[in-house]
């Protein structure tokens, strides 16, 4: 989540780990509304 500043997860599982990693996302983008700081728009990766 290089957009996210601080933003990170890990797990057992990748499955885990994605799951986790949606929780972290929203978390972060509460704070971020609350704290009025920017929200970066996403990096579109091709695979």
């Amino acid at each position: 989540m290089p957009e996210l500043p601080g933003a990170k997860t890990h797990d057992k599982t990748q499955e885990e780990a994605l799951k986790n990693a949606y929780e972290v996302i929203e978390l972060w983008l509460e704070t971020a509304k609350a704290l009025g700081w920017n929200i970066p728009k996403p990096q579109i990766i091709a695979a």
